[in-house]
């Protein structure tokens, strides 16, 4: 999958850089989140703002990976949703599970925010 991550403080950034997200590239996601969960990173930001499409396996990827955080009391939180993107949590429902804000920027805020 193409995609990159860096950590900020305690917080690992996640950006992904593949428009159309197939299960292939969802599997290898949801193996990544699995992974880093593993590591003890509880504050996840996924940044999907080269995202132009989800199918399921996408989505069910992101549910692994918020499934697999919530158990170690942690968080993922969604950022840079295009408006198609956005539609999709819409109607599933997922942008009731995950907290979606506009930028990276202002995820960190509300990670730093829980710090103190």
């Amino acid at each position: 999958m193409n995609f990159t991550s860096e950590i900020v403080e305690d917080v690992l950034i996640l950006t992904i850089f593949i428009p159309r997200p197939n299960a292939s590239s969802s599997e290898s996601l949801k193996n990544k989140l699995l992974e880093e969960v593993e590591k003890n990173h509880k504050k996840i930001i996924i940044d999907l703002h080269n995202v132009e499409f989800t199918d399921s396996s996408f989505l069910g990827a992101l549910l692994a990976g918020h499934k697999s955080t919530h158990a170690q009391k942690g968080e993922i939180i969604l950022v840079g949703l295009k408006p198609q993107v956005k539609n999709v949590f819409n109607v599933t429902h997922m942008d009731k599970i995950f907290m979606v804000k506009g930028t990276v920027e202002q995820a960190l805020t509300i990670f730093n925010r829980d710090k103190k």
